[in-house]
């Protein structure tokens, strides 16, 4: 099976519509972009085609049935572009904003937005606990992350975002279980309510990939998100 075919099949695993194969070809060609751009600085660390197509870009489409469910979503510390990325290669009628603090990283996700022609996905270069407290508060359907914070952190970071009624969806593995306990009150000061806890598909089954969600039950008090030194220093839970 060709890596197009195994691509358009995993998409099918996931629950959604099977991409096709121009959708296919854009996402491989992602990975080389992240590939190329990661031999002049770090994106991803040390990894080869296969690794990237299993470990990064499968595992960003696994989620897409859920995501996809939402009109506009943030990735906050997408990093190389990942979940967001590929997300907007599969879900075309959903509006990603890809966030994250370092330039060059955000430069090369606008490059790379330009040569695969997507028209939803805008890159913002900021910190998630600064852009929280502007124009971006509350305004979004879902927030996705992926590798970026224990979920105390991701949390205080990401539910500003989201508007009432909204979402997060946070990428996880097994330890996302003791990441939740005794969370329930620091949720509550944040407006929000842990919701479930969803097993998903992966290209090699070799690790455990799962999807934590947290429902956006009331507006975030203006207290939140607190600066970094204090979320560090004092987590909510």
């Amino acid at each position: 099976m060709t890596s197009t075919q195994l691509l358009i099949s995993f998409t099918e695993k996931c629950g959604i519509t099977p991409i096709t194969q121009a959708q296919a070809h854009k996402l491989l060609r992602f990975g080389e972009l992240v590939l190329d751009t990661n031999k002049l600085f770090n994106l991803v660390g040390d990894v080869d085609m296969d690794t990237m197509l299993s470990k990064h870009i499968a595992d960003s489409l696994a989620g897409a049935k859920y995501v996809g469910e939402h009109k506009r979503v943030l990735d906050v510390g997408t990093g190389a572009g990942f979940p967001g990325m590929p997300l907007a290669i599969a879900l075309p009628h959903v509006q990603f904003t890809l966030m994250d603090a370092t330039e060059k990283k955000i430069h090369f996700i606008a490059s790379a937005v330009k040569e695969l022609g997507l028209t939803n996905v805008t890159p913002v270069c900021a910190r998630a606990e600064e852009a929280a407290l502007s124009k971006y508060r509350e305004s979004f359907d879902g927030v996705i992350s992926r590798a970026v914070a224990p979920m105390v952190r991701l949390c205080e970071y990401t539910v500003p975002f989201i508007k009432v009624g909204g979402r997060l969806l946070a990428y996880k593995g097994p330890r996302i279980h003791e990441e939740y306990t005794n969370s329930d009150e620091g949720l509550k000061r944040l407006g929000a309510v842990r919701s479930d806890i969803i097993s998903l598909p992966s290209l090699n089954n070799e690790t455990e990939h799962l999807l934590a969600l947290v429902n956006k039950v009331s507006p975030t008090p203006k207290s939140f998100p607190r600066t970094n030194a204090q979320i560090m220093k004092k987590p909510l839970w």
